[in-house]
């Protein structure tokens, strides 16, 4: 048993997960982001069905010189270099993204969704239950993650559950035969 914990301690945790609901109303993973060994994220994104090997390194931001204001960090998404060179360059950045701390239509935000921009595409993702306050703030937030509502509950929810069988027999009311003139 000691050996099994041991082992989930050394899993990386999943910190940022993404999804889209398909036609046919399952679901595609399009981002998957691990905690690295530093202070990066490691895993894929999917743009257009190609799924894209990335870093994410977490940028945080310098004070403005003129006014002191501090913007809110970002997220840089780089994959491997194909190009084979032996240099510098084995990195290519692909896209950014940034912590969502406000919306332009008026809804509530949770402070958990970050919006990736890859090649002009945009991918949503989630925090995961791993994410820490230290982590959440690295990732651009402002504030604190506000807990979703749970989905409102369906019919099926809010039927009865089925009783107990009974063998015993339903009673029946007598029939009455009318005649007819």
């Amino acid at each position: 048993m000691a050996q099994s914990d041991s082992n989930a301690e050394k899993e990386p945790k999943l910190i940022l997960r993404g999804v889209t609901k398909l036609a046919d109303d399952s679901f595609d993973t399009t981002v998957l982001l691990y905690q690295g060994k530093g202070d990066y994220l490691q895993g894929f994104v999917k743009v257009d069905g190609v799924k894209h090997q990335v870093l994410a390194f977490m940028n945080e931001r310098k004070p403005d010189p003129s006014t002191g204001e501090i913007k809110p960090n970002f997220i840089t998404l780089s994959e491997p270099s194909k190009s084979g060179a032996d240099d510098d360059s084995k990195w290519n950045q692909i896209g950014h993204g940034n912590a969502v701390n406000r919306r332009g239509d008026g809804k509530e935000v949770h402070f958990d969704e970050v919006l990736f921009n890859v090649g002009g595409t945009i991918v949503k993702a989630r925090e995961t239950k791993h994410v820490d306050e230290s982590l959440h703030q690295k990732l651009g937030f402002l504030e604190p993650r506000k807990e979703r509502e749970s989905p409102a509950a369906t019919p099926t929810d809010e039927m009865p559950a089925a009783g107990p069988v009974s063998n015993a027999t339903a009673p029946v009311s007598p029939t009455i035969k009318r005649v007819r003139a």
